[in-house]
């Protein structure tokens, strides 16, 4: 398949779940699941060389659809005694995703050059996350909405003059407020 096709098959995915959840056809969990099989049964690893948007774009869907997915298993085993060692080794893969998530959306930022890029932090029901979670927009880009707690990335952006340090609401609020 031509790495063009590839990556439109890719964004055709992505979007098809996208609005599948926004319309209420799947839940946020099965939103999960379904991205995250996606990526382990269907799709190749995540680049090594990222040259461009698009390789970005997939490597950040891929880290964060394996840290959530990993994020989900470890809530199931936390109230489980027995399960204990589960769901430290859920939790710790899953951080180490997020972390993996974050140096991606640090090269997304790079390759746009800091252009066209609106970041602040989000109004969150989690009180853990409030004042914490920056959503990240890519104006010209389509669905390019990217959260992190980094405090690297949000230092990046603020000394960029690119951050604005007004509470927002999300532009994906029903989604970053519905738990999993």
């Amino acid at each position: 398949m031509k790495s063009g096709n590839w990556f439109e098959k890719f964004f055709e995915h992505r979007s098809s779940l996208i609005k599948k959840y926004e319309e209420n056809k799947i839940t946020k969990q099965e939103f999960l699941k379904l991205n995250y099989e996606y990526f382990v049964l269907k799709m190749r690893g995540p680049y090594i060389n990222i040259n461009s948007y698009e390789k970005a774009m997939y490597n950040y869907q891929y880290y964060n659809a394996i840290a959530k997915y990993y994020r989900m298993l470890a809530s199931s085993y936390r109230f489980d005694k027995k399960k204990k060692r589960s769901y430290n080794d859920c939790l710790n893969r899953s951080n180490n995703y997020y972390n993996q998530k974050d140096e991606i959306i640090l090269e997304i930022l790079r390759l746009k050059d800091y252009k066209e890029i609106e970041s602040y932090y989000v109004e969150c029901n989690s009180k853990a996350l409030m004042n914490t979670l920056v959503e990240i927009v890519v104006k010209d880009e389509k669905e390019a909405i990217f959260h992190t707690k980094s405090k690297d990335i949000i230092e990046k952006l603020k000394s960029k003059n690119i951050f604005d340090e007004n509470l927002r609401e999300s532009l994906i609020d029903g989604y970053i407020n519905e738990r999993y």
